[in-house]
């Protein structure tokens, strides 16, 4: 069984909050974009069908999984 990964937020979002899910051999993981601290977000991609993640520093701050727009 093939393993498929659905980002919904469309990829490297880093403004809106998204997850990941990714099924592997029938079996379903979810991970949301979280914020690590004040100013760092983990957000969660798809890349060639695999999950990434991918540090990123909010210069405006990290809020709810998410950067703070200004």
């Amino acid at each position: 069984m093939p393993i498929t990964c659905d980002d919904s937020d469309g990829g490297d979002d880093y403004y809106t909050k998204g997850s990941v899910k990714v099924i592997a051999e029938g079996i379903s993981d979810i991970d949301d974009d979280t914020c690590v601290n004040d100013y760092s977000l983990a957000e969660q991609s798809c890349v060639k069908g695999q999950q990434k993640t991918t540090m990123f520093s909010c210069e405006y701050g990290c809020s709810n999984g998410a950067c703070v727009k200004v």
